[in-house]
């Protein structure tokens, strides 16, 4: 993975905004750093786990496999009392 592509992930950018903020804060005097140390470590876990988009589009295809499963699935008629 090249830092090129690290930095275009949704979760690397939502890390970077959530550690640019917080540190502003902290630096404003805004926020203590008691407040801002929960904030930062989930900045950092942010940043340092990857998108996974390829696990994401696996479990969609799963969920339309498993929808268009269930249409397949004939429907009790009202003259057919239902099975237990």
């Amino acid at each position: 993975m090249t830092l090129s592509s690290f930095l275009r992930q949704p979760t690397t950018v939502a890390g970077i905004a959530a550690a640019c903020g917080t540190l502003e804060a902290l630096l404003s005097g805004h926020l203590t750093l008691a407040g801002a140390a929960p904030l930062l470590v989930g900045a950092a876990v942010s940043i340092l786990l990857p998108d996974n988009s390829a696990a994401k589009a696996d479990a969609e295809a799963a969920t339309r496999a498993v929808v268009a499963l269930a249409a397949d699935v004939p429907k009790p008629s009202p003259s057919q009392p239902e099975t237990k």
